[in-house]
């Protein structure tokens, strides 16, 4: 598997994550799951802003 591990996410991942937190934020309002997704989202970009800071 390539791509640099991001704490137990691989960075590959992000954009999936991304697309997947985007694709339930416009079709749905403010669920548990996709708040979930958001949190995910907005964690993983603290870490990766920290690393490259």
């Amino acid at each position: 598997m390539t791509g640099q591990q991001v704490g137990p996410v691989f960075a590959g991942d992000l954009e999936e994550i991304y697309r997947e937190t985007m694709k339930s934020w416009q079709t749905t309002e403010l669920s548990t799951k996709s708040a979930h997704h958001y949190f995910i989202l907005g964690v993983l970009n603290a870490r990766i802003e920290s690393r490259h800071s």
